[in-house]
């Protein structure tokens, strides 16, 4: 008797830690997560251009469908457009001195107060995939003079 009660009370504690084991969710993931990457190198997150040029920024993202890229800076944001993506990749080509919705594009060194903070634009890109999930990398770049 002594026995089966041991075995009975073996057997319940068993089934209470087992009970209490988290189960591990199952990964059913149809698509890969997308890495956005910039000109090709996937460390680059910032560049320097020209007040009087043009940025352009390849940005590769496989398997997405578009991406948006928004410029944030210290007083707004501006939507820089939303590109296709073909071939795994997009290509942004606009002026430096659109990256703001309001005000003057001042590229370092045009008085001598200004700062390199000052001159930088923060851009969120925003990779659409097929079923409707997005990834989101962000770049900064600066304009100088």
């Amino acid at each position: 008797m002594k026995r089966t009660i041991y075995h009975m009370l073996l057997l319940l504690v068993t089934a209470i830690t087992l009970a209490s084991c988290e189960k591990e969710e199952e990964n059913f993931r149809v698509t890969p997560p997308t890495q956005i990457v910039f000109d090709d190198f996937i460390d680059k997150n910032t560049a320097d251009y020209k007040v009087a040029g043009n940025i352009v920024l390849k940005i590769s993202a496989p398997g997405a469908s578009s991406v948006r890229v928004l410029s944030t800076y210290t007083g707004g944001t501006k939507d820089l457009g939303t590109l296709a993506v073909a071939d795994g990749s997009a290509t942004l080509n606009i002026p430096a001195r659109s990256v703001r919705a309001t005000g003057t594009v001042v590229g370092a060194g045009t008085n001598p107060t200004s700062t390199r903070a000052a001159n930088t634009y923060t851009f969120k890109v925003d990779a659409t995939m097929p079923d409707g999930t997005v990834a989101t990398r962000y770049f900064t770049a600066v304009i100088v003079q």
